[in-house]
C-alpha cells in the first residue's frame, strides 16, 4: 500500500508521520505561528503522493478545516478526520461524554494497547500538557490525569510573578544556589515527581507491573529520569489515528 500521511494537530505544533500499515516513519512537526503553511511544505517533502491522509488533534477546528483543505489542494485527496469516539480497535471509552475525551489521549492509548494486547499499559504524553493514562488487558480505557507541562510551568512563573525569567527545565543536582537555577530543577524534578505519583495511584488500580510508554514532545527530556521500563515511542499517538483510521475504512 502506499503510505498515509498522518497529521497530529497539537496545542504547540503539528506533528505528521509516514503509516506504513505496521508503523509510523520519517516523524516531523511544524511549530504554529502565522507562516507554519509555508513551513510545512519543506517539512513534508516532495515525496510520492500518500494514499490517503489522516487527520486529527486537539487544535481548533478551523485549523483542522485549513488542514484539510491543504490536503485537497496538494494531493487531491479528501482527508480521513479521527475523532474520540466509544469504541475503536478494541478500547473502549467510559467517558459519559465521549468527545470530552481529547483525541490525541485516545489515539496514544489504543496505539499502546495494539502493541501488547492483554496487557496493563501506562501512556505518558509529556507535552504542552502532560497525561497520564491507564488502559486495562481487556481493553478498558480507565481514565488518567492531566497536568500543566514544561513550558506552561515556565510561561505561568514568568506571566504570573514580577521577576522570574521564562527558562527551559534542566534536571540539576537540588538544592541549587540560584533562582534561574531553581526554576530550571523545580519543574524538571517536579514532572517526573508527579508522573510518578500518579503512575502509583493508577497502579493501585491495575494491580500488575504494566507496560508504560512515554511520548510527547518533552518526552526525550524525561526519558532518563523515569524507571527504564518505560518504553520511549515518539510516533504513539500517529500511529493510533493511522489505526483508528484504518478501522474506519
Amino acid at each position: 500500500m502506499a503510505e498515509w500521511l498522518v497529521f497530529d494537530a497539537g496545542n504547540s505544533r503539528l506533528k505528521f508521520g509516514w503509516w506504513d500499515g505496521v508503523r509510523i516513519n520519517r516523524l516531523g512537526a511544524v511549530p504554529w505561528g502565522s507562516r507554519w503553511q509555508e513551513a510545512l511544505d519543506p517539512a513534508v517533502g516532495d515525496e510520492m503522493a500518500p494514499g490517503a491522509v489522516v487527520i486529527g488533534g486537539v487544535s481548533d477546528p478551523e485549523t483542522l478545516s485549513v488542514l484539510g483543505r491543504i490536503a485537497k489542494d496538494r494531493w487531491g485527496l479528501e482527508p480521513l478526520q479521527v475523532c474520540t469516539t466509544v469504541h475503536a480497535c478494541g478500547v473502549r471509552n467510559p467517558y459519559p461524554e465521549p468527545a470530552q475525551l481529547g483525541v490525541d489521549r485516545w489515539a496514544a492509548v489504543i496505539a499502546a494497547s495494539w502493541r501488547a494486547r492483554e496487557q496493563w499499559h501506562l501512556v505518558v504524553d509529556a507535552g504542552t500538557a502532560v497525561t497520564v493514562d491507564l488502559v486495562a488487558p481487556d481493553g478498558d480505557f480507565r481514565g488518567g490525569a492531566i497536568f500543566p507541562g514544561a513550558g506552561v510551568l515556565s510561561d505561568s512563573l514568568n506571566r504570573r510573578t514580577a521577576g522570574l525569567p521564562h527558562l527551559a527545565p534542566e534536571f540539576l543536582p537540588v538544592p541549587t544556589q540560584s533562582t534561574p537555577d531553581a526554576i530550571r530543577a523545580g519543574i524538571a524534578h517536579g514532572l517526573v515527581g508527579a508522573i510518578l505519583h500518579l503512575e502509583r495511584s493508577m497502579l493501585e488500580e491495575g494491580g500488575s507491573v504494566p507496560c508504560r510508554w512515554l511520548t510527547g514532545g518533552d518526552a526525550k527530556l524525561l526519558a532518563g529520569h523515569l524507571p527504564g521500563d518505560h518504553q520511549h515511542a515518539p510516533g504513539l499517538v500517529l500511529e493510533g489515528l493511522a489505526r483508528i483510521a484504518e478501522e474506519a475504512g
